[in-house]
């Protein structure tokens, strides 16, 4: 069973998704769709598997600057969880599946952009 797979694409921010959405309310929703698809494909295509128990999520973003504030980058949490679910890996996102998520920040100077490794640890049949 693989618990961790790696997202080569850089996430929209929460600051990216709002103006998205204030310009055209279809704007804002296909940045979303975008977004969780390529999470969901991601997923599939490195074989991510997970049990129906409940885990706690650790993710490492890696970026290619510090021109990002933190909370900006952590929104894009909301798309790697709702790309697990929609692709079948994980039935809900909420408390009975998830307990807690971690976040950590690395600059990665050699890279070109930015990237996150998303591990799920298992707390509990």
């Amino acid at each position: 069973m693989k618990n961790k797979f790696t997202i080569n694409y850089e996430l929209p921010t929460l600051n990216d998704y709002t103006k998205s959405n204030r310009a055209n309310k279809y704007k804002g929703n296909s940045v979303k769709k975008k977004a969780t698809d390529i999470c969901s494909f991601l997923a599939l295509q490195q074989h991510l598997s997970l049990d129906n128990c409940i885990y706690d999520v650790s993710i490492v973003w890696y970026q290619k600057n510090q021109m990002k504030d933190p909370d900006n980058i952590y929104f894009g949490v909301k798309f790697i969880l709702d790309g697990i679910v929609s692709a079948g890996i994980l039935p809900n996102d909420g408390q009975k599946n998830i307990r807690d998520i971690s976040h950590k920040i690395r600059r990665d100077k050699n890279s070109n952009y930015n990237y996150c490794i998303v591990e799920f640890i298992k707390v509990q049949s």
